[in-house]
């Protein structure tokens, strides 16, 4: 094995134990505990770390993270040529090895129950935040600041989180159990669409360093489990669908705005790449069309847009991204 490669490999295992560590040590400032457990994952200690402790495992696992992969990327451009399929193989364990503990980095998951949870009672969450549920046992465990904000996420978004909190009920540990999951499917789904798309082994290698086995991503959409991951799994399909067909792709970008708002952003490079065709730029806007503004519709309009700026600047305690967003934030 190319030494430089072999290193660059060996530090992002390392980055993945750090986050696994942060974890498994329970909870603490990054992580939140999850209640009396049972013989299903996630699994953790009590060992009630400090959060200096965790924040550095977080900062460590960025910093060997990012070093390791660009060494890999390093090796890559001088000869190495490691087999794809093993490396894929090695961030699809990664990837669902993270479930075995508790979600870590940040509290957006106890927000995604709390909204399903609203919905299954029958409220709106886009006017109703979680305080105003009373002490119903999920409702109660969205953190702060989210506890007193209606969700800011779109329709599909909001589907999934109804969909895992129908079949948890009021077991929060279930609910977040079942969308750190559903996360974990649309990161390696992701993954393996781009491997799938790369045209020969080098282009596979490539996809997989970038995605699969990227410490960062598996930090922030696997072991955050973030509702982002599902939005990229549309993106990414929607790309590659517009090489064949622009109204699939139209669909598949729809969906990917009805995650996030941010999602238009893949709406709008999808019809640049169109811009030449006007057949195929009006296909894809009619999918898109299909999709996005009925799915608002049907959940009340944009009342979303309200919160997205003032929920854009909360960054959890436990992040290592807090070192950069607290400075920045008074600019």
């Amino acid at each position: 094995m190319n030494a430089r490669g072999g290193l660059g490999l060996g530090l992002v295992g390392t980055s993945l134990a750090c986050v696994a560590l942060t974890a498994a040590l329970g909870e603490s400032a990054a992580t939140r505990g999850l209640g009396p457990g049972g013989p299903l994952p996630p699994y953790s200690s009590a060992a009630h770390p400090s959060p200096w402790l965790v924040v550095s495992l977080l900062v460590a696992a960025v910093a060997t993270g990012l070093a390791g992969s660009l060494l890999a990327w390093s090796a890559l451009a001088r000869g190495w040529a490691p087999d794809p399929r093993r490396l894929l193989a090695a961030g699809l364990v990664a990837t669902f090895a993270l479930l075995l503990v508790p979600p870590t980095s940040s509290d957006d998951l106890y927000s995604y129950t709390a909204y399903g949870r609203t919905v299954v009672l029958g409220r709106d969450p886009y006017t109703t935040a979680p305080a105003d549920l009373g002490d119903d046992p999920v409702a109660r465990e969205a953190g702060d600041p989210w506890r007193g904000m209606p969700t800011v996420y779109g329709p599909v978004a909001t589907a999934q989180q109804y969909l895992a909190m129908r079949v948890a009920g009021p077991h929060v540990r279930t609910g977040a159990a079942l969308l750190a999951l559903a996360s974990a499917l649309a990161f390696a789904g992701t993954g393996l669409l781009l491997y799938a798309a790369a045209p020969d082994p080098a282009g596979r290698r490539r996809a997989v360093l970038l995605w699969t086995l990227n410490p960062l991503l598996l930090l922030h959409l696997v072991a955050g489990a973030h509702v982002d991951a599902l939005l990229v799994l549309f993106a990414v399909a929607a790309v590659l669908a517009l090489r064949r067909n622009a109204f699939v792709a139209g669909l598949l970008g729809g969906a990917a705005a009805g995650v996030k708002l941010s999602g238009v952003l893949v709406c709008a490079a999808l019809a640049w790449a169109c811009r030449h065709s006007p057949r195929r730029l009006a296909l894809l806007a009619l999918g898109g069309a299909l999709v996005t503004p009925p799915a608002y519709v049907a959940v009340g309009g944009f009342t979303a847009l309200t919160q997205v700026r003032r929920a854009s600047r909360f960054v959890s305690f436990g992040s290592p991204w807090r070192a950069l967003s607290v400075p920045l934030d008074h600019y």
